[in-house]
């Protein structure tokens, strides 16, 4: 799965320090899936299921924000995200259910940040994110033995369940041409035992990653930002996990995850 969103905003400060924020969210999405096709046997539409290619698709949503400030050294924000509304993927139609529908599910949260000195700052945030109101994300493999194929609407899907999301990080200012930044994020997993079977194809499991990053002013105009992420082995065991219709048994998946980035400004 690869994902493009475009979100362009436009903020409005209503109060001294307090401003609301409109963004709409163009996303475009791609998908491409092998190795499923034993799948295809449990499907509405067997041709669809794997080893199509590249599919892809666009959709629509809109995200809303706030952002106040708290005296002159505490920040506050709050925001929510409305699900994207995506096209069909419909060399897959006969995989994800709804015929290949494939939103990118509702979020919110909430944050603040303090300056806790001259040079440095503090941050916590909130997030919440509402996979269970995605079909094809959010659908677990019981409809399948209660007749309804894969593809159809209420169709099988991943099993993901809602999840909660917190993250910490730290912004020092060593010197007027470098800061420094440090975070820590720590999720709930989506992915219960007994719907590790499909997650296979997308072991979505990492609980916790770490980042270190850092900022260094070249010139007056100019500034290179780096950053690196790691999210340490997760590995969910199966409970369940496999029907005696596909042979019994467990699946277990782990995943981690490394990350690395490298941006160039300059100020005209």
């Amino acid at each position: 799965m690869r994902q493009i969103m475009i979100s362009p905003t436009i903020a409005v400060e209503f109060s001294q320090g307090h401003s609301l924020g409109v963004s709409p969210l163009f996303v475009i999405q791609s998908f491409e899936l092998h190795g499923a096709q034993p799948f295809a046997a449990y499907s509405m539409d067997p041709a669809h299921v794997s080893n199509n290619g590249a599919d892809w698709t666009t959709g629509a949503g809109v995200r809303v924000g706030y952002l106040g400030s708290v005296g002159d050294n505490v920040k506050i924000g709050a925001f929510y995200q409305s699900k994207v509304w995506s096209g069909k993927l419909d060399d897959y139609a006969g995989l994800f259910a709804e015929g290949g529908d494939f939103d990118i599910p509702a979020s919110w949260g909430v944050g603040a940040s303090v300056k806790a000195g001259d040079r440095l700052t503090l941050g916590a945030d909130y997030k919440r994110i509402e996979y269970s109101d995605v079909q094809s994300v959010g659908n677990t493999l019981a409809p399948l033995f209660q007749g309804v194929p894969f593809g159809a609407d209420g169709g099988p899907g991943f099993g993901w369940r809602d999840v909660d999301v917190w993250k910490f990080g730290a912004v020092y200012k060593a010197s007027p041409a470098l800061t420094l930044r440090a975070g820590y994020g720590r999720s709930e997993n989506p992915v219960p035992q007994s719907q590790t079977l499909l997650n296979i194809f997308a072991p979505g499991v990492v609980r916790g990653h770490y980042t270190l990053g850092a900022t260094v002013a070249v010139s007056d105009n100019a500034e290179v930002t780096g950053y690196v992420m790691r999210a340490p082995t997760q590995t969910v065991r199966g409970s369940g996990s496999i029907p005696t219709n596909f042979g019994g048994g467990e699946a277990d998946v782990h995943l981690a995850e490394t990350a690395v980035g490298l941006s160039f400004g300059y100020a005209l």
